[in-house]
């Protein structure tokens, strides 16, 4: 191994600047690798680090990743690698990542929309998105959710270079710990109208001075906490209208709506803008171990009805509030690369098992992931005219905290299905022992004591156009 040292050694280091003072004593950190045309980009927490790395060695030879070292107490606890899974929803999907600038593939204009989707967590900072012109310095709207202790109002507001405009301020509408919601911004003529779960808030924003619907360039996402993620992003355009010709589609987002005195009295008047935190310091929307996000409010009357209020036809493409005991019919035929996620919230110790279970038709169950906290078990099994060999990973009941969210995710590989749990994947997999393309629904099942299942999202029915 000493030849191979001397031959293939260490090169020429490249070390950026970095404080010990960026750790906490027993928080978590995320470091994050993207892989750009002219080398690495290395970001912790959210924050490029000062400094990149070239490519030295053709990107295409690798084969592994591997996590070194620590002491102490310390230890690696999650990985997440590059999918092959294409992303989901109906219009354009686009990247959840508060570091990702998604960029249209053309103008924006009166009738788009854009719809943002995400699991809400009691306590998360503000979060918020964001219509942004070429340069990342001027946002033609911020839309910022700010929930309590701190505050309990939406902020709408626009920025340039020289620093943020005036405020409007209206109420904030409510979400609920672990429950999906959406958010919609709809481009009318001369101003935008913001939606919360298909319900208008309180105002709309007028298009500002030196500002142009056709000079938006991307959509951010940013913020959030505590569990607290974005989930969707899907920017849906009208086709542009050749000229010559006329357009036959009604542009969404272009609504009658009566406006009653209750409503127009909820509003403040605009008001001198305030210093604001930088919307771009997303280091806790990445410090939280979650892959998941925010919730909303009301759940609908039907389970079923879910949040994308727009299209109906094509709910199960998106996040949508879930309860126990309901069969969530599949929109397409279950295979390899298909991903379902599951939140709820958990309340203590005392509860009964509760689990994810994939079925198909005469009561099979393909996949039963039951989690008993009591024994300190999750039991992995199969019904097919009766209970099959359990699978039992180990798993402690302390993985779960009172009262916060937690997500389970469900991966089908060719060799059987991976199971994760707030991003950690558990001990032990499980076998394809039926046919996954006998896949029907799915049901959430179980829980007492204050437990809640509270949101699912279901493999989507459309490919989309890049890696999600």
């Amino acid at each position: 191994s000493s030849g191979i040292n001397a031959e293939y050694g260490w090169k020429t280091e490249v070390r950026p600047v970095f404080s010990k003072y960026n750790f906490a004593a027993n928080k978590l950190f995320e470091v994050r690798i993207e892989v750009h045309e002219d080398g690495y980009r290395i970001f912790f927490n959210g924050r490029e680090l000062t400094r990149r790395f070239p490519h030295r060695v053709d990107i295409s030879s690798a084969d592994h990743v591997v996590l070194h070292g620590g002491s102490n107490g310390f230890k690696w606890t999650a990985l997440k690698l590059p999918s092959t899974q294409l992303a989901t929803g109906s219009g354009v999907p686009f990247s959840t990542s508060t570091k990702e600038k998604n960029y249209l593939e053309r103008p924006l204009a009166t009738g788009d929309v854009i719809s943002a989707w995400g699991i809400y967590a009691t306590d998360s900072s503000k979060f918020n998105v964001n219509l942004m012109m070429e340069n990342d310095q001027y946002f033609m709207i911020h839309v910022d959710f700010r929930p309590p202790p701190n505050e309990n109002k939406v902020v709408l507001n626009s920025k340039k270079q020289n620093g943020w405009e005036r405020e409007l301020r209206t109420t904030l509408p409510a979400f609920e710990n672990g429950r999906a919601f959406k958010i919609d911004i709809k481009c009318l003529d001369g101003e935008f109208e913001i939606y919360h779960d298909g319900n208008v808030l309180g105002s709309r924003f007028p298009y500002r001075d030196g500002f142009a619907l056709e000079e938006v360039k991307f959509v951010w996402l940013l913020g959030g906490s505590r569990g607290m993620v974005w989930t969707d992003l899907v920017i849906t355009q009208l086709p542009p209208v050749t000229e010559g010709t006329e357009s036959t589609t009604t542009p969404m987002g272009v609504v009658t709506e009566l406006r009653t005195e209750e409503a127009t009295d909820e509003l403040t008047t605009e008001v001198k803008d305030q210093p604001t935190e930088e919307t771009t310091d997303t280091a806790s929307a990445t410090a939280t171990g979650y892959d998941i996000t925010g919730g909303p409010t009301t759940v609908p009357d039907s389970a079923e009805t879910l949040l994308c209020i727009d299209d109906e036809e094509n709910c199960g493409n998106h996040i949508f509030n879930a309860e126990k005991d309901v069969e969530y019919g599949l929109k397409k035929r279950l295979e390899v690369g298909d991903v379902i996620r599951a939140w709820g919230v958990y309340k203590d110790h005392t509860t009964s098992k509760f689990s994810v279970n994939i079925k198909g038709a005469n009561s099979v169950n393909l996949l039963h992931v039951d989690f008993r906290p009591f024994n300190d078990v999750v039991v992995l099994n199969n019904y097919v005219y009766g209970w099959k060999t359990e699978v039992r990973p180990v798993f402690s009941k302390y993985n779960f905290a009172a009262n916060k969210l937690f997500e389970v995710r469900i991966e089908v590989h060719e060799d059987g299905y991976r199971i994760f749990f707030n991003g950690r994947e558990l001990t032990r997999r499980f076998p394809h022992r039926v046919d996954i393309s006998s896949a029907d629904h799915v049901v959430l099942h179980g829980g007492s004591n204050g437990f809640k299942w509270t949101a699912l999202k279901l493999p989507s029915t459309q490919l989309a156009t890049g890696s999600g």
